[in-house]
């Protein structure tokens, strides 16, 4: 049977919700932090580095530990899902940053090629590889499948190896804990946001990422939610495209011939958005409100440039910077963490906010 306990904490100005699950089975609905005012630091000498996790407009589903460096220089390892997208590319490079911050030795490995599941098995093989150096003593994994990744990642941990998977989980109990975003939270404030845009009504395309992704099939229920709120509202097809700018250009291009009246398309990722907004100009459609999910850098500039709605930050660099932390703390005391971590951001990118 399951457990629950909820533990209030308040530390510093900041409340937090505990939601404890046992690590069997599938984790609860997080709770949302909430943040009551801004936090007060601590006073501590100069040369210490202690920290609570707080980043911008960042909300946790789970009571966090006040961090510390690590006490010795710990061998990790973090397995990217890819390096040909911006959004893993800005994962990256904060790991990298986080790393030296606090004090580890982390190897950054990844493929080059897209993420799409043709190119799992190669995932596979890097993480083979580094098992058999046998030098790494924690493993954080962006896995690029959460079906197929379940036995490398059953592995490492039956060598003893602590997993700690980030962005995407893994179907297994097997890994300490998974840090993530909450994209279905996201996906419901990009379809709501539609929904005002469009004046409650309107005929929506949604673009899919890979069906073997849980943060995909999140994303679509959140904006299936988020487009609910809109009484008239007609979603007219929802296709994956496995997060790619072609397979969503091509999608996009079949579409525009079946469906004559298109107001709005959805797109799990920025790469699918753009590639959407490709094709839209190819056959000359106008006035199609299209929108992105990522918040990444060609995102951005496409909504200075008006071709692009709208998008959300998957705060990437605050993903591997609790990720790193858990690992330190696991090694240095090895005590349960919480199965899951979800990292809260709703608020919604456009020209007409105040981060664009």
């Amino acid at each position: 049977m399951r457990l629950f306990s909820q533990v209030f904490l308040s530390l510093c100005g900041l409340v937090l919700v505990c939601n404890l699950t046992s690590c069997g089975g599938t984790p609860s609905p997080p709770v949302s932090a909430t943040v009551n005012s801004p936090p007060i630091p601590s006073p501590s000498p100069p040369e210490t580095f202690n920290h609570e996790f707080q980043h911008e407009n960042v909300e946790t589903s789970v009571a966090l530990p006040t961090f510390s460096p690590a006490q010795q220089v710990w061998p990790l390892v973090y397995v990217l899902k890819t390096r040909s997208v911006p959004y893993w590319q800005r994962m990256e490079r904060a790991a990298l940053d986080w790393s030296e911050k606090l004090g580890v030795n982390l190897t950054v490995v990844g493929s080059d090629h897209p993420q799409t599941t043709e190119f799992v098995e190669e995932q596979i093989l890097l993480i083979n590889q580094q098992l058999e150096a046998g030098t790494l003593k924690g493993l954080l994994l962006g896995p690029a499948d959460s079906l197929q990744l379940v036995p490398i990642v059953e592995k490492a941990v039956a060598q003893g190896i602590p997993v700690i998977t980030v962005d995407t989980p893994v179907n297994t109990d097997a890994p300490l804990c998974f840090v993530g975003f909450d994209n279905q939270a996201a996906g419901e404030a990009i379809g709501t946001w539609v929904v005002e845009q469009l004046g409650g009504k309107g005929r929506v395309l949604i673009l899919e990422g890979s069906q073997h992704h849980d943060n995909a099939l999140d994303r679509s229920q959140g904006f299936l939610a988020g487009l609910r709120t809109g009484k008239q509202i007609i979603v007219l097809d929802r296709q994956p495209a496995d997060w790619d700018y072609d397979q969503a250009k091509n999608r996009t291009a079949a579409w525009l011939t079946q469906y004559p009246e298109v107001d709005a398309i959805v797109a799990a990722n920025d790469d699918m958005a753009l590639g959407a907004i490709a094709a839209l100009k190819a056959a000359n459609r106008q006035n199609v409100l299209v929108t992105g999910f990522d918040g990444s850098e060609t995102g951005l500039k496409a909504i200075a440039a008006g071709d692009l709605g709208a998008t959300i930050d998957q705060v990437p660099e605050a993903q591997i910077h609790l990720a790193l932390q858990l690992m330190i703390t696991y090694l240095e005391n090895p005590q349960p963490l919480p199965p899951s971590v979800l990292l809260k951001n709703t608020e919604v990118i456009s020209r007409t906010s105040p981060r664009s």
